[in-house]
């Protein structure tokens, strides 16, 4: 499995114990998937256990599932991959 099914993976798990519920498109807004301050607070949790250098501020930048992979393939691939590698 390479690294963009691991994290495609990996955020889909994230988002289905922050939302109760399955993801249906990477271009709907978190706000529009329901993902509330909590969930936010939640997810950024479950990202810095990954990446400790992911911005508290991460879902101010990405407003959706596509924009967070896209954003997490340019500034955190090499932790990514240490993490997946080690699971």
């Amino acid at each position: 499995m390479n690294l963009d099914s691991k994290l495609d993976d990996f955020i889909n798990v994230c988002l289905h114990e922050a939302l109760d519920g399955e993801v249906t498109s990477p271009e709907k807004d978190f706000a529009v998937l329901g993902l509330d301050s909590i969930s936010v607070f939640n997810f950024t949790h479950q990202l810095k256990e990954v990446i400790p250098t992911v911005p508290l501020t991460i879902f101010l930048e990405c407003k959706n599932i596509k924009d967070l992979k896209s954003y997490l393939h340019e500034n955190h691939s090499n932790e990514l991959a240490e993490y997946f590698n080690n699971k």
